[in-house]
């Protein structure tokens, strides 16, 4: 399979969380986790402060954030294992994030993605935040990409079929 690239709908949607979650910078990436595949490139909402900020470190976090299975708060970007054994090269340092939120993209069982949101400033998460906000736009974000893969699908099917059929009567038409 060639890799997924990120269309309009990944953008708008990390847009809107963006301006949901008044997030400097939002990151999404499509996972197909049939083929434990990740998209090859990111859907972003914000702007970069270095336009080579690496997404190594972020796929490696990504890989993680789908095995814990479970929404992060980090308030101080400093305190984190991850972000400080990474050092400077990390897409955290080059983009002076203070505080991210790391979600899984989840409907119902499959995982269909996973979402960072950055902060440039430090950011306390409340209560509304953790419990209603996130929570929320995490499953409606990823009921919507999840119809955008199943509406995928099935439009390549048919376009399979209708080769398939095409195909069918020429070797009909051939043979009379």
């Amino acid at each position: 399979m060639t890799a997924i690239k990120p269309d309009r709908l990944l953008k708008d949607i990390a847009g809107y969380a963006a301006n949901i979650l008044a997030a400097d910078m939002v990151t999404i990436y499509e996972y197909l986790e049939s083929k434990k595949q990740f998209s090859s490139s990111p859907a972003r909402a914000g702007r970069l402060i270095k336009n080579e900020a690496t997404d190594e470190t972020m796929l490696g976090e990504a890989d993680q954030i789908i095995k814990d299975g479970e929404i992060r708060y980090l308030e101080d970007c400093s305190e984190d294992f991850q972000v400080t054994a990474q050092g400077k090269d990390s897409f955290v340092a080059q983009e002076r994030t203070k505080s991210r939120i790391l979600c899984p993209l989840r409907e119902r069982t499959e995982t269909v993605g996973v979402m960072f949101a950055n902060y440039r400033v430090p950011r306390q998460f409340g209560t509304d935040d953790k419990e209603v906000l996130v929570p929320t736009l995490a499953a409606v974000a990823a009921l919507t990409i999840k119809a955008r893969l199943c509406t995928s699908r099935h439009t390549s099917r048919i376009d399979n079929s209708g080769r398939s059929l095409g195909a069918r009567r020429r070797q009909a038409a051939q043979a009379q």
